[in-house]
């Protein structure tokens, strides 16, 4: 994994897991200084290391594959646990992306597919326009394989004692992870609040995430 720490001297701290094929560039603008920061994406492995004994207050909000990812990280007692467009379960007929379009997309991976992938993350062609102008992220076709890889080893194996999530937000035309999955999911954990929206798979262009995220 890859870390970027924002520190704006706050005893507060947001841990933002990324999706896959992103890193923080295309999230930071939702965020203020009013928290410190720290964005996690690049799942070739689980390695983290980080010292969150300064802060008081610990959020984490996951993304998409992030919310699998998250659950490798051995993380402090939670204020808040936050999922957007995504479940535990990333590989999963019933709660995640299908296992058939999940091989598809790693058998297919090349410059052409995943411009595919970026362009179906979004409802309008503006959306995508203005997700080109602050993607700064630019891995290679290798790193990306060897991610997806990593993501479905580690999907095979047992899960027990999932993370409980305070809060989960999805969007109705998710085109990437099946809202009806993400549905599914969430209503076998009676203790997580779910807030739908009406976005595509990355709403943070289109709708005030922050707003939805703190106070939906």
């Amino acid at each position: 994994m890859q870390l970027f720490h924002s520190n704006n001297g706050k005893k507060s701290l947001i841990i933002f897991f990324s999706g896959w094929a992103l890193d923080f560039s295309s999230f930071a603008p939702q965020f203020s200084s009013e928290h410190d920061l720290l964005f996690v994406w690049d799942y070739r492995n689980t390695d983290f290391t980080f010292d969150f004994s300064s802060y008081s207050k610990i959020i984490s909000i996951s993304y998409s594959y992030g919310v699998f990812m998250s659950q490798f990280v051995d993380l402090p007692q939670l204020k808040e646990n936050i999922a957007i467009n995504g479940t535990p379960y990333p590989i999963n007929k019933t709660y995640g992306i299908s296992p058939k379009m999940f091989e598809l997309t790693l058998k297919t991976l090349n410059k052409k597919t995943i411009e595919k992938f970026y362009k179906n993350m979004f409802l309008t062609t503006d959306q995508y326009d203005q997700f080109t102008k602050i993607n700064t992220y630019k891995p290679t076709i290798t790193a990306l394989k060897d991610e997806l890889e990593n993501i479905k080893n580690l999907a095979n194996t047992e899960q027990k004692n999932l993370r409980a999530y305070t809060k989960a937000i999805i969007s109705t035309n998710d085109r990437i992870f099946p809202s009806k999955a993400q549905l599914e999911y969430w209503k076998t954990a009676s203790n997580t609040k779910t807030l739908e929206i009406s976005s595509g798979h990355f709403p943070f262009i289109a709708n005030n995430m922050k707003d939805l995220i703190f106070n939906g």
